[in-house]
């Protein structure tokens, strides 16, 4: 029986590399840009977890702007408080890195009549939009300000949210 020795950097290296591939947690502090409205209405009471979609303009020093999609899953019907959804107060938490959740297709809207509606006439009864298309409904707070023009956001994911 052959003994072999392992080196340190073979025993370190690829739990280094592992933990990159999985993700990185991050704290997060900012203001609930907009909000995916079927997720926020269709909760269930339930053994099943439900979410929150969220987009956050992110506080920062910086003069830009910064923005991710933050989902926020647990049990019950509230992942965040409701005090966050107006975008007047700070949300902060601590989220992972998701980056098979990106969203590579934003249009936000003021309304919820600014979402098109199915079309009856339409064979098929649905209006086509892009694929991975979402629509989000912007805070109030954001809604006299120009929206951004955002090609992509990377997403962060996190457990319900508690109120500070």
């Amino acid at each position: 029986m052959t003994s072999k020795t392992v080196s340190f950097a073979e025993l370190v290296l690829p739990l280094i590399l592992a933990s990159l591939c999985y993700g990185r947690t991050k704290d997060l502090n900012g203001r609930v840009f907009a909000f995916e409205p079927i997720s926020h209405v269709s909760k269930v009471a339930s053994f099943a977890e439900n979410q929150e979609i969220l987009p956050l303009q992110l506080d920062s020093i910086k003069q830009e702007k910064k923005y991710v999609k933050l989902v926020v899953h647990g049990f019950g019907q509230k992942q965040v408080p409701e005090i966050h959804f107006s975008g007047d107060a700070v949300l902060t938490l601590r989220a992972k890195r998701d980056p098979g959740r990106d969203q590579t297709s934003i249009d936000f809207v003021t309304t919820v009549l600014d979402i098109p509606q199915p079309n009856p006439s339409h064979p098929d009864g649905e209006q086509k939009h892009p694929p991975n298309a979402w629509k989000f409904i912007v805070s109030d707070h954001f809604k006299n300000q120009p929206l951004p023009q955002l090609s992509s956001l990377e997403c962060y994911s996190s457990k319900n949210a508690e109120e500070h």
